[in-house]
């Protein structure tokens, strides 16, 4: 019995999941999300990843119990999911030259530039090829993000393809691409999408990929918009309607705004709401970002304070809630007054209507009006947002009336997002990977002589 069992968990396909995710936690999250449906589609998954990327993980609230999630691990990867985490990176490698500073910041993956890291790198990947021998091996942030990986991706593919030459090679990519002008621009990474079999755009279509890069029509045809990754909300619960927040939560990480002008946005927003007849019964919870300095934070509550005695308002100030209650609290919320930022997705998955502040939504990177042209795609498409803008923040008239509208049309529900990506993505790998076990038996000779052959990754031979 035993050994029937064992040979059941060693038919199970393969996938390895590369995830170097130095700069930020969403990388993280949407792989976590992926390698959960695949584990729940048959897959042992491997993620391939550095010390880095964990400590991101255990930063945002992940856990390990050896090279597994723990139980309560806020990032799940999946029950069929090992963690192999052999890859040097920025933190890791302590050379002054590596760890240089430009600009007074870190530039993203500068430490490609390293031959030491490079070929320390190379031998890690090999080694794990050799030891899981993948049927699949999904990628983020190549080709669809950085170009400084894109030798070290085509070093793993090779690899694998010496113990299976029909390895799948797949890529999670963000329909506004990341451009690099110096090692990444549009003409070289579009080159790069012909080099895996399928790519998977995190978004429903409304924005096109190829808006941005000149893709070849064989990499066209195999760009699959499947929708957004989302860490859905809990399930509302039944308070009355009157009872539910308004939650003022602008600046709970980091604010543009700062002193006077950091001040006269929570008073103007806060003087609204005693204008708004659609919110002013509702409780209003501040939630003041940890950078604000006491005093500041003081004059917040006292002015909040000053409202709720004279204009009959129910405003609780505060410096934070726990990650939990926060989520609950979003997803009960009458309406929701927050930064622009990708999260923001989470909240209209809900249909919980957000006052969007302007922040650094237009800031330019790369060449992508990333922020902003997000922002302005979902509100284009029905969704309860109003933006403010910077230029009216001391207009509590104008704040007002942009209350009372989005609050009403929030009441409408008739805004809906693809919320089901990492489903939707796994499916297609597993019904590929499928299809490759159905076929006859390889021939070793045409294999090698297959293998022989310059043809791109990703396309076979006929």
């Amino acid at each position: 019995m035993e050994n029937s069992k064992q040979g059941a968990e060693d038919q199970r396909p393969k996938a390895v999941l590369w995830l170097e995710s130095s700069i930020t936690k969403l990388h993280i999250q949407h792989m976590a999300m992926l390698s959960k449906s695949l584990g729940e589609k048959g897959f042992d998954v491997s993620v391939l990843t550095s010390e880095d990327t964990v400590q991101q993980f255990k930063k945002a609230g992940g856990k390990l119990d050896g090279d597994r999630c723990a139980e309560g691990s806020k990032i799940d990867f999946g029950e069929h999911a090992t963690f192999l985490t052999p890859l040097v990176s920025q933190k890791t490698y302590s050379k002054p030259d590596i760890s240089k500073i430009a600009k007074y910041r870190y530039l993203p993956f500068e430490f490609m530039a390293s031959p030491t890291i490079r070929s320390n790198r190379e031998a890690a990947i090999s080694k794990v090829m050799d030891e899981v021998k993948p049927d699949a091996i999904v990628t983020s942030l190549w080709p669809g993000g950085y170009g400084p990986f894109t030798p070290e991706v085509d070093n793993m593919v090779a690899r694998a393809k010496k113990y299976k030459f029909d390895v799948k090679v797949y890529s999670l990519s963000n329909d506004i691409p990341y451009l690099d002008y110096n090692l990444n621009n549009p003409g070289l990474k579009a080159k790069q999408f012909d080099n895996v079999d399928r790519t998977f755009v995190r978004g429903d279509g409304t924005i096109k990929l190829d808006a941005n890069i000149p893709l070849s029509r064989y990499a066209h045809d195999r760009l699959h918009y499947v929708g957004h990754f989302v860490n859905k909300l809990p399930p509302r619960t039944e308070m009355a309607d009157k009872e539910r927040k308004v939650l003022f939560t602008y600046g709970t990480q980091e604010s543009d705004f700062s002193g006077d002008n950091y001040l006269k946005y929570f008073k103007a927003t806060m003087s609204a709401a005693s204008y708004s007849y659609k919110l002013n019964k509702h409780p209003w919870e501040v939630i003041v970002g940890p950078k604000c300095p006491d005093r500041d934070y003081a004059m917040i509550k006292e002015y909040a304070e000053n409202l709720n005695e004279h204009e009959d308002m129910r405003i609780t100030v505060r410096r934070g809630v726990s990650d939990a209650l926060y989520k609950q609290q979003v997803a009960d919320a009458a309406l929701r007054i927050c930064q622009y930022d990708t999260f923001i997705l989470d909240d209209m998955s809900t249909g919980v209507p957000a006052f969007v502040t302007t922040g650094n939504i237009s800031e330019v990177t790369c060449g992508a009006l990333e922020g902003s042209t997000r922002v302005n795609n979902i509100l284009h498409n029905g969704a309860p947002v109003s933006i403010l803008d910077q230029y009216y923040l001391y207009d509590v008239n104008d704040i007002t009336t942009r209350l009372n509208k989005l609050y009403e049309k929030g009441q409408c529900k008739s805004f809906s997002l693809p919320l089901d990506a990492p489903n939707k993505a796994a499916a297609i790998i597993a019904h590929d990977i499928a299809e490759l076990h159905t076929r006859e038996a390889p021939d070793p000779v045409l294999d090698t002589a297959r293998a022989s052959q310059q043809v791109p990754i990703g396309r076979s031979v006929s």
